[in-house]
């Protein structure tokens, strides 16, 4: 008896085999859109829509969340014109199994990231959308690089899906100067800053990028004033353990000479004044003061002035009315011919 050495199919793959033939129930233009699209390996589907998410607490039930499917990773938003995500499921970084609760009259989807405890049920009453969403996953799960590998790294985390996240590698391919990053300290004095600050973030810092292919941050803390840490001595000296999580935000705008040059002439000016934050400080009157002129800095003090420097933030606000959590993606800041993106994780792990 020869035995089969055939690949095995899985569920979501014998439900779309199984609907190929009397796909008529639900056929329309854009479903067979996606059905053409699946045949081809070159193109990926983007979908996006109104879909409900079951809670993971069982008294709050099923809850309406806007979903976009683009580039191997499916996104979702409490509402559609939110800044930051709820949930991000990378199929990249996590190897995923999609199945589709009962095929004849199907309802629901279940997304399980294998090495996780959660299981993402997806529902919705038209039969038709349980079809497309299918078939659009199917597409992005079978072309994707956690389809190849059993990876479990992330996954196994806690509440692994509430931030994109790249690796340390990738994260120096993608920094540019101005990029903003966030951190999130482990220190009681961090938790009580959060608390009463009302972030997700204590402290903030501006990345430098040099032709050299080197990475800095710029930031002011309460030890060395402001100053210039250069990323490879962070490491180095294993400073990123201090923080629950490292997070960065792209800055898109038009670097030019011009503004890079005001930029350094901001860092020059800035570079080695104290640290300082007071009541005065932060509610005083007018604080306001040309960029690299202040006596001092609190570190998003320090970024808002290196943002007016650049010519991207409002003069008219003080620099010293901002806070750490003025600068996470939730909240937005005026910005002016810029842009921020939205939080990436630096996931030292991967």
């Amino acid at each position: 008896m020869t035995e089969d050495h055939s690949p095995k199919k899985t569920q979501l793959e014998e439900f779309l085999s199984s609907i190929s033939d009397n796909y008529s129930r639900y056929e329309t233009d854009a479903t067979l859109d996606n059905s053409q699209a699946i045949s081809n390996q070159n193109e990926l589907v983007d979908k996006s829509g109104w879909l409900l998410k079951k809670s993971n607490n069982f008294l709050r039930g099923y809850q309406q969340r806007y979903f976009v499917l683009r580039d191997k990773r499916l996104v979702y938003f409490r509402k559609e014109s939110d800044p930051q995500p709820a949930g991000i499921i990378n199929f990249n970084l996590i190897t995923v199994d999609v199945q589709v609760y009962d095929p004849e009259r199907p309802r629901k989807i279940f997304i399980k990231p294998l090495g996780a405890k959660r299981c993402f049920v997806l529902k919705s009453t038209d039969p038709k959308e349980i079809v497309d969403w299918a078939m659009a996953l199917h597409k992005h799960i079978t072309y994707s690089d956690g389809r190849k590998l059993d990876m479990t790294t992330i996954s196994m985390q806690k509440e692994f899906w509430r931030f994109d996240r790249v690796s340390e590698e990738q994260f120096r391919y993608q920094a540019c100067t101005g990029d903003l990053i966030l951190f999130k300290g482990k220190s009681v004095a961090a938790k009580l800053q959060r608390s009463v600050l009302r972030g997700r973030y204590d402290h903030v810092a501006l990345l430098l990028c040099y032709s050299t292919g080197d990475i800095a941050i710029l930031e002011a803390t309460g030890d060395d004033g402001v100053a210039i840490v250069q990323w490879d001595d962070f490491l180095r000296y294993g400073w990123h353990r201090l923080y629950k999580r490292i997070a960065f935000r792209k800055l898109t705008m038009n670097r030019t000479e011009e503004t890079l040059t005001k930029l350094q002439g901001f860092i020059d000016n800035a570079r080695g004044k104290k640290y300082k934050i007071s009541y005065k400080k932060v509610f005083g009157i007018d604080q306001r003061r040309q960029p690299g002129t202040e006596d001092n800095y609190f570190c998003s003090e320090l970024i808002a002035s290196a943002y007016k420097a650049l010519g991207i933030l409002d003069e008219n606000i003080p620099s010293s009315r901002y806070w750490p959590g003025d600068f996470e993606s939730k909240n937005s800041i005026p910005l002016m011919d810029a842009e921020l993106g939205e939080e990436i994780m630096v996931d030292f792990e991967l």
